[in-house]
């Protein structure tokens, strides 16, 4: 763990005391398919065959260091060539992971996911990914709400009552809704709610058709620099620790190939290390290349918080688990053994897994 904390490979490719990031020749490749853009890097020559491991991918930060991971040859340090296959839902993800066309899915912890392992299906959680950390900062994921709603006065969510919303309820999004409702003393059927796609919201609360709604970076920062968007309500603050991000596993890595995960996560948390390095030169030459974002909004963006030891805080994911079965989303509370598969992150990350 101290040597992947130092950004450093057990492979022994990076000398201990070396300054900076060594990168490694790179490749592309478009697979078939209109729904998959898949970009694979190679690493230094070798006699050996690289294992290949297929991911789903987002254009959002959070997916930041599998991306970094990639550019910067930590994935080629461990033998492997990874796929990055984008799928912007989980309920895209999750059929191809459960089949075993995929190797890991990353997401939201979603109630589908939930519900396919109640259901037997050979997939777990291994690792966590984002997480609202009540200590950052700047806030990645908030409500925002128009100028006039934000001029009303108020500094809780009572100011949402009687008012219209673009939110998904069925989500993490709507646990960050009605924990915030909950807060107030306000009842969840209070906010009459709507769920506009995401490129739609701006232009509907500057209509007035909605009053506020929910976003995270980079478009929370293009809705509030629009001037037509006053960012109110923080995710971290309604949930400090709630990890709405997670790292899954399929058959193909849990049962044929476990030392191929374990790899994958080496791979992956040097690239959490990467990124935590924060808006360098290099971490932003890099993400302009993966978002096709401006250079400048991408440095004035909220950066989510990532656990660098990938470790997951079981006790808010429990809490959100009950939620989901109070509303009807979730077959029944998972225990931690059903649904998490330890072995693949380093010994002292998972004993430190529910510190929070």
């Amino acid at each position: 763990v101290h040597a992947v904390a130092q950004g450093r490979i057990d492979g022994g490719r990076r000398r201990n005391g070396e300054s900076g990031l060594t990168a490694v020749p790179q490749r592309s490749r478009l697979l078939a398919g209109a729904l998959l853009l898949v970009v694979a890097v190679t690493g230094t020559p070798s006699t050996a065959e690289p294992d290949i491991v297929r991911v789903s991918i987002n254009p959002y930060l959070s997916y930041a260091p599998l991306f970094i991971a990639q550019r910067e040859g930590f994935f080629a340090e461990q033998g492997l060539e990874v796929e990055l296959v984008e799928l912007r839902t989980s309920a895209m993800w999750l059929a191809p992971l459960i089949r075993g066309d995929l190797d890991v899915g990353a997401g939201p912890i979603t109630p589908g996911v939930l519900n396919a392992i109640a259901r037997g299906a050979g997939i777990r959680i291994v690792a966590g990914k984002e997480l609202y950390d009540p200590e950052a900062d700047c806030t990645f994921q908030g409500i925002v709400v128009s100028p006039d709603l934000a001029r009303s006065g108020g500094a809780s969510a009572t100011i949402l009552a009687g008012k219209r919303l673009s939110i998904n309820r069925d989500s993490i999004y709507g646990y960050f809704l009605d924990s915030l409702l909950a807060q107030s003393g306000i009842d969840s059927g209070a906010v009459t709610v709507e769920d506009l796609p995401a490129a739609a919201e701006l232009e509907a609360l500057r209509a007035g058709q909605i009053d506020a709604f929910n976003c995270g970076e980079p478009w929370l920062s293009r809705a509030v620099d629009s001037g037509d968007a006053v960012l109110r309500f923080s995710a971290r603050e309604a949930l400090p620790g709630f990890q709405p991000g997670i790292v899954v596993f399929g058959p193909s890595l849990l049962e044929e190939r476990p030392d191929v995960g374990r790899r994958f996560l080496l791979g992956y948390l040097a690239g959490v290390e990467a990124y935590a390095q924060g808006k360098t030169d290099r971490n932003l030459g890099h993400l302009v290349g993966f978002q096709g974002l401006d250079r400048d909004l991408l440095a004035r963006t909220c950066w989510p918080s990532i656990d660098r030891y990938g470790r997951l805080n079981f006790e808010e994911l429990n809490r959100f688990q009950r939620w989901l079965v109070s509303q009807g989303l979730l077959d029944r509370e998972l225990g931690t053994h059903e649904y998490f598969k330890p072995g693949f992150l380093p010994a002292a990350a998972t004993a430190g897994a529910s510190r929070r």
